[in-house]
């Protein structure tokens, strides 16, 4: 019988017991007779995995591949083979200072490693408002995905996987000139963050096929609209971040609303 061994890593235990962000890779479940539920998970973080299980009374329906959970770790230690015993997991509705979402992106969802992490660095460098409010969009794993994931058009330009967040990227390039942000009259982190939410605006302009994990033409009659969009997911976010500057996001709305990105 082959013995674990529980490693006590600083590294992973600082982890583990300060941020505790991890991100489902895989998960399952079996009912018992007695109607309560095991579950079993992969949680994904800085590259490395973790695999846990506990007991559940009901269903979790609020948990599934992709989603952000925070751990309720039963000891101080952490098994890197075999299964951590732990009480639950909890889904993440909002980061918690000082984490970022950078850490539990899993490698699957990029296409362009390179792309992903220019804009991350992009949204880090952002005022702290609308940080915060470009990571809680993204905190929803689906919206996340697909923004990292759909192409810009289907026939066009960035056709490919990937191609909104390239054209995304290729707008703030665009913005990285001093002469647009005067020529708009808008401040350059403003304008930044306009572009990012709008390109997040696109990320369910298409249908998703689940099988083949292609893009198709929307089913759903009516036109897609990514600045409504973009708009609904900023109220949405806003909700418990609790800011009290309130003008700061009204003048972002009214950025994304009326001005013209095109390069």
């Amino acid at each position: 019988m082959k013995f674990l061994k529980a490693i006590e890593n600083s590294q992973l235990m600082a982890t583990c017991s300060i941020y505790n962000l991890f991100r489902i890779q895989h998960i399952s479940f079996e009912k018992n007779p007695d109607a309560t539920y095991i579950y079993k998970a992969t949680l994904y973080r800085d590259f490395r995995t973790l695999r846990v299980t506990w007991l559940s009374k009901h269903e979790r329906k609020d948990i599934g591949y992709g989603v952000l959970v925070r751990a309720d770790w039963l000891t101080k230690k952490v098994f890197l083979e075999g299964t951590n015993i732990i009480k639950t997991v909890s889904s993440v509705g909002m980061l918690l200072e000082g984490e970022g979402l950078d850490t539990t992106l899993i490698p699957a969802w990029m296409q362009d490693g390179f792309a992903v992490g220019a804009l991350l660095r992009t949204i880090s460098s952002l005022p702290v408002e609308y940080n915060r409010l470009i990571n809680q969009v993204l905190t929803n794993h689906y919206t996340l995905y697909h923004f990292l994931k759909t192409p810009w058009s289907l026939s066009g330009e960035f056709k490919t996987l990937g191609g909104n967040l390239e054209r995304t990227l290729l707008q703030l390039d665009f913005l990285e000139s001093d002469r647009v942000a005067q020529r708009l009259m808008r401040p350059k982190e403003q304008l930044m963050a306009a572009v990012i939410l709008l390109g997040i605006g696109h990320y369910n302009q298409f249908d998703y096929d689940t099988r083949t994990h292609c893009y198709k033409k929307r089913s759903t009659k009516g036109k897609h609209d990514p600045r409504q969009v973009a708009i609904d997911l900023i109220n949405e976010a806003r909700k418990p971040l609790n800011m009290k500057d309130l003008l700061t996001f009204d003048r972002l709305i009214s950025v994304i609303m009326h001005l013209d990105f095109e390069y």
